[in-house]
């Protein structure tokens, strides 16, 4: 007699593996953070690596897209209420991919909502073949392949996903550049207009990365552009009811003839802002910091940022966004 051996659906696999968790919990007081994995492209046939709070776990042979999310589970000690989540697409070893979600309401015993993570290909994402520990232990991340540990502390590595010192997925030298958890990926614009888009122009406009900054040119007489984060079309980053973020990017004019507003916001309608909106910034000719804290009134997994330009002629510079919890 032949035995068939039947697949079950990832989204049932998973709900039957948490029925079995939420059982066990009084024998296993761990918390399961739902995870659904899609890609900036598609991934075919990598290994993903999700690593949070410590704990690491490999699924191999996983394939996603912008609209066929993998959906996975990653079991991490309780007690911390929000979590930052890494993915990392592997090929042979080589990590070709990453992305970064925060996961909240994890306590022991327990599943959260599903996390939604856009994981962007990166031809600088670092290799993390070598096991756990890093330079001086401490997070996700690994210098030059080193794995789970970080230069000094926190996640990152001495140069790869990290940076020198450690500070979440990014840092000095890492993807993006970015500080310690940062939501933005690529927010120094160090790989070109990667993960940015224009979702609303009028008039002329031109843009580029230029001296490591993101620039758009205004034409005369007059024009208005939005700069978005994520491109139109991707998943944003889920922000956490009741949770303080920082909010903080650099900006120029050359001229004293635009406005220029900076928000937080929904990717979809109706496109809701409160309490991260900041109009009339006050640029001058030289980058200069802008820094703004806010609490979100309630969970969002589809956030994004935008700069809304209008004036000119006049070019206007962005870089260094980062959004991280507060």
């Amino acid at each position: 007699m032949m035995i068939r051996r039947v697949r079950l659906p990832r989204s049932l696999a998973r709900s039957m593996a948490l029925a079995v968790f939420l059982a066990a919990g009084a024998c296993a007081p761990r918390a399961l953070i739902a995870v659904d994995v899609v890609g900036d492209a598609p991934f075919q046939n990598v290994t993903l690596r999700l690593s949070a709070a410590g704990t690491s776990k490999d699924f191999a042979g996983v394939s996603f897209s912008a609209d066929m999310p993998f959906k996975a589970g990653l079991y991490v000690d309780g007690g911390s209420n929000t979590v930052t989540v890494t993915a990392r697409a592997l090929n042979g070893g080589n990590c070709i991919g990453i992305g970064v979600g925060s996961a909240s309401g994890v306590s022991a015993g327990s599943a959260t909502a599903p996390v939604m993570i856009v994981v962007d290909h990166s031809s600088t994402c670092t290799n993390v073949t070598s096991g756990t520990g890093g330079d001086n232990g401490g997070g996700t991340g690994g210098g030059d392949g080193a794995g789970t540990g970080g230069a000094s502390s926190g996640e990152g590595g001495s140069s790869g996903t990290g940076g020198s010192n450690g500070g979440g997925v990014g840092g000095t030298s890492g993807t993006g550049g970015q500080s310690g958890g940062n939501l933005i990926t690529n927010g120094d614009f160090s790989a070109g207009e990667t993960n940015w888009g224009f979702p609303a122009m009028m008039g002329s406009i031109t843009h580029a990365v230029t001296n490591g900054a993101l620039c758009v040119t205004l034409m005369p007489p007059t024009a208005s552009v939005t700069i978005g984060y994520p491109p139109t079309g991707t998943p944003g980053f889920p922000l956490s009811a009741g949770s303080s973020y920082r909010f903080s990017y650099q900006a120029s004019v050359s001229a004293n003839n635009t406005t220029f507003t900076a928000r937080v916001g929904q990717t979809v309608a109706p496109y809701d802002a409160p309490g991260s909106e900041w109009m009339n910034e006050p640029l001058s000719a030289s980058l200069q910091t802008f820094t703004h804290t806010f609490t979100r009134a309630s969970n969002d997994n589809s956030m994004g940022v935008a700069f809304n330009i209008t004036g000119g002629p006049a070019t206007v510079c962005v870089d260094n966004v980062s959004l991280t919890p507060n």
